[in-house]
């Protein structure tokens, strides 16, 4: 894997090459997952990877580690947000947050397993450190920052030697991985209060960290003998039962979006999210409101095109007032409202002026079968602003921008 994220890394979007490339695992593996993805509720969409991926029976002693993220995204989407994209981006943020503790009994007793790292801070009667011999093989890459980029080196031994400024890089990244060890060897031998047994896995190749611990000609310390009587607890083992199965059938094909019209839907969504007002100057901005979004979506649309379908909006008969700046009118792009219930709604345009409210909603692809579902969410959205503001008059529309760069209008009643 690492070696195609290498030699693949200028491919975007990667995984249409890990599609293409490893097509067997795709089919199996991921296929359905991706194509529920963006539909089902995320809690569902991950009982879909535990099943397909067998995580409970192939890794059963993750078990609790994987039952805390069944139990932290029905807490994330209990906050009325239901987005894989902002689920890993909480994730990614919020990676050291109490959200993502298991709880375990402070007083039971019970040996408690865990990495060298994860002890950090804490402290116990008798430890145990089992520790394995580590042979420097030098490194697989070294990153090299400066001001303005970041560069990937393979350097090892021999080729240091020929450069200085090379070697100066190697021994740097030298010196730190060894004091990062040691760090990490201290800290694992700081933890006991009253007892410590080291036990080594040691290949006759290996030194650290076994040379800073002879074998013979040391004193070991006498054992301290406890007052209290040992406390025998009898364990029942408690067998747990997972249902994983998604409810398939209850998904008609044509309900599942269509990959194509996902990705142009959230395309044209952001473009349209970065236009207030079309006033002078507009094509400029325009041009490169498109450009950005490329950059930020990685996909290359042509210019023109989405130049001309954007214009076939704001110019639109229908929608050309609502882009008109006018004096004390707010424009509010992606507008977040939480109900009385403590969901989220996002709106795709409202315009507030002083007398009325619009709300202007977006739509994309060429499915016209959920029309009614799509009245129905701008209904809620009206009866949601009517609440924030009750003395101004509402007006909501969809507007269905299709792939044929036809767009048209439905004024909701």
């Amino acid at each position: 894997m690492e070696d195609f994220l290498l030699t693949h890394r200028d491919e975007t979007p990667l995984y249409k090459t890990f599609q293409r490339v490893f097509k067997n695992l795709w089919d199996e593996f991921f296929d359905e997952l991706f194509r529920l993805s963006g539909y089902l509720p995320l809690y569902e969409l991950m009982i879909g990877v535990l099943r397909t991926f067998r995580l409970f029976e192939i890794k059963p002693q993750e078990e609790a580690s994987l039952i805390k993220i069944l139990e932290t995204i029905k807490n994330f989407e209990s906050s009325g947000v239901n987005s894989l994209k902002d689920f890993l981006d909480f994730a990614r943020l919020d990676s050291l947050s109490s959200e993502w503790e298991i709880a375990l009994p402070t007083n039971s007793q019970a040996a408690k397993v865990m990495t060298i790292h994860q002890s950090k801070g804490l402290g116990f009667p008798i430890v145990i450190a089992i520790l394995y011999g580590d042979t420097n093989k030098g490194f697989d890459y070294i990153f090299e920052e400066s001001s303005d980029a970041v560069a990937l080196l393979k350097i090892n031994s021999q080729i240091a030697q020929s450069s200085s400024e090379l070697m100066m890089i190697y021994e740097e990244e030298r010196i730190k991985e060894a004091v990062n060890k040691l760090n990490t060897l201290y800290v694992g031998l700081t933890r006991a209060e009253k007892e410590l047994y080291v036990i080594g896995v040691k290949s006759k190749r290996d030194g650290y960290p076994f040379y800073f611990f002879p074998s013979e000609d040391y004193q070991s310390g006498c054992k301290e003998l406890n007052s209290k009587k040992d406390i025998v607890h009898t364990l029942t083992p408690l067998e747990l039962f997972y249902n994983l199965e998604i409810k398939a059938e209850a998904i008609l094909e044509d309900e599942v979006l269509n990959l194509s019209d996902k990705l142009w839907g959230e395309y044209i969504h952001r473009v349209l999210s970065f236009i207030d007002f079309v006033t002078d100057g507009f094509d400029l901005n325009l041009s490169e409101i498109i450009k950005s979004v490329n950059r930020l979506m990685k996909i290359e649309h042509p210019l023109e095109e989405i130049r001309d379908i954007i214009e076939k909006i704001v110019y639109h008969d229908n929608l050309r007032e609502f882009f008109i700046e006018k004096p004390n009118r707010t424009i509010k792009n992606e507008m977040e409202v939480v109900s009385s219930s403590g969901r989220l709604f996002r709106m795709d345009r409202v315009i507030i002026d002083p007398e009325r409210v619009a709300i202007i909603e977006y739509k994309t692809g060429s499915d016209r079968k959920a029309q009614e579902k799509h009245i129905l969410q701008v209904k809620n959205y009206a009866r949601l602003l009517q609440e924030i503001f009750p003395k101004k008059e509402l007006s909501t529309l969809i507007a269905y921008i299709d792939m044929k760069d036809t767009v048209s209008i439905m004024k909701v009643k």
